[in-house]
């Protein structure tokens, strides 16, 4: 039940971070992968996995999720 509420967390944030975190954590791709893959500088593949985590972290909490 928690994967599937964290699958449905993931679906509802904003691109990019939905994109990013998807990458990371249900393609396993790493970093450089995603990079590569989106077309977008490192730095920025890891602000936008930051991002997307705290977004994440705030709807699962927001959720009941703790």
């Amino acid at each position: 039940e928690r994967a599937s509420s964290a699958r449905l967390a993931v679906a509802a944030l904003d691109e990019p971070y939905r994109e990013v975190v998807a990458l990371r954590f249900f393609g396993e791709r790493s970093l450089e992968e995603i990079a590569a893959l989106t077309n977008r500088p490192l730095g920025t593949v890891k602000t936008h996995l930051r991002r997307g985590l705290i977004r994440l972290r705030d709807r699962m909490d927001g959720a009941g999720g703790a």
